[in-house]
């Protein structure tokens, strides 16, 4: 059966699952959904909320870091995203990026893009099903809005919270790699790397993301600040590089097929 990638397009978690297929080769379908409307199904596959999903031949698989680890185990090549004698160091750490990194960095992003529908509905809704774009059309965009902001707890003080966050994993990181090893864990390029390049992309906007982001000109001021921060701090310089590196340019047939409807924008 065709292996089918259940995402939110530009989720960062969805983009962590993404990088894992593609860079072991495993050739797969994507169904992008609409933030909110990927609630219908997360809960008729994976009796859920979230996303990415992955339905294969074996079952179904509700969580990015799952999804990881079944590659590493169907890829069975080498270089291993979870090498042996590193396994419990990688699984740590990448909890940690999942846990603490992944939602300050989607706390930032919801604070700067949200207000600006154009910018958000476009690169939020890249490739997503045309129903989804009638109806997002038909929603106020108030509306929308106030309920993703319910959903995540946006409010000014959690997103000083989160940049405070985000600081104190980016001081960690960087003093890991101040002994000038090219990867987290050393000589290796680990599932710990691909989870921290892919939580820090809001705040990056890296290239060769696996959805189209927003252009530096499209941002506000106070975005694009913050961005520069982040990309001049040794843990985003780290992260831009993994993604010139490591993130190999390979586009789904699916995805090129969804190009021509996702220019548009909702």
């Amino acid at each position: 059966m065709t292996i089918r990638l259940i995402t939110i397009p530009i989720s960062h978690y969805c983009e962590k699952a993404r990088w894992g297929l593609e860079r072991a080769g495993i050739p797969y379908q994507e169904e992008p959904h609409l933030q909110l409307f990927h609630y219908l199904p997360a809960w008729r596959y994976g009796r859920g909320y979230t996303l990415p999903l992955l339905i294969h031949s074996g079952g179904i698989l509700t969580d990015s870091s799952d999804i990881l680890l079944w590659v590493d185990a169907r890829y069975g090549g080498q270089p291993r995203l979870y090498p042996d004698r590193l396994r419990h160091q990688v699984l740590a750490l990448s909890r940690q990026f999942d846990e603490q990194l992944g939602p300050a960095s989607r706390m930032l992003m919801y604070r700067h893009m949200l207000p600006y529908r154009e910018v958000a509905a476009h690169y939020g809704g890249y490739g997503i099903p045309a129903w989804q774009r009638w109806a997002f059309r038909k929603r106020p965009y108030a509306a929308v809005k106030r309920i993703i902001s319910s959903r995540v707890g946006l409010t000014r003080a959690a997103t000083t919270r989160a940049r405070q966050r985000v600081g104190q994993v980016f001081d960690t990181v960087a003093a890991r790699i101040s002994d000038g090893r090219p990867y987290l864990l050393g000589d290796a390029f680990t599932a710990a790397d691909l989870t921290f390049a892919s939580m820090c992309a809001p705040l990056l906007l890296p290239a060769n993301y696996g959805v189209p982001l927003p252009h530096d000109h499209e941002l506000s001021a106070a975005y694009g600040a913050d961005i520069n921060v982040f990309r001049n701090h040794p843990a985003g310089a780290l992260a831009l590089r993994l993604y010139r590196e490591q993130r190999y340019a390979i586009v789904s047939t699916s995805r090129r097929a969804r190009a021509a409807t996702a220019a548009a924008p909702p």
